[in-house]
């Protein structure tokens, strides 16, 4: 019989397939935009964007590899705080490259602020992953 409460076991595997398809979506934007960076006259400037994405893409992937590491609430906070940082990052990047607007002021430095603390997020998931007993 397992000491798992089922409704923290349904959290945790949503936000595990929640960072697969985040994963995936990161992944493909980040190509998409590095082709678009290899055609635009100005393209080099969303380099950094198609980067962050590229790099960030198999960290959510390996979150879902974490499931049941750590408080119960670190997961999904972790998966969470970073998709939102990567995306205002990202998004706010791309949207002066491509329309010469913001998505608000400081969204980038916000966006690079949140993937901070997300990293945080894997920071922890790992030492409780380290302090499990066997």
């Amino acid at each position: 019989m397992s000491d798992t409460d089922p409704a923290e076991s349904l959290g945790s595997d949503k936000a595990c397939g929640a960072a697969i398809v985040i994963g995936g979506l990161a992944g493909g934007m980040g190509v998409a935009l590095m082709a678009m960076a290899a055609h635009l006259p100005d393209g080099e400037r969303l380099l950094t964007s198609a980067q962050m994405l590229l790099f960030h893409a198999p960290v959510f992937l390996a979150l879902a590899a974490l499931h049941g590491t750590g408080p119960r609430f670190l997961l999904p906070l972790t998966v969470i705080v970073l998709t939102l940082g990567v995306s205002l990052f990202c998004g706010d990047v791309t949207m002066r490259v491509l329309v010469d607007h913001r998505i608000f002021p400081m969204a980038a430095p916000t966006g690079g602020g949140l993937m901070i603390a997300g990293w945080t997020g894997v920071l922890l998931l790992g030492v409780a992953r380290l302090m499990r007993r066997a």
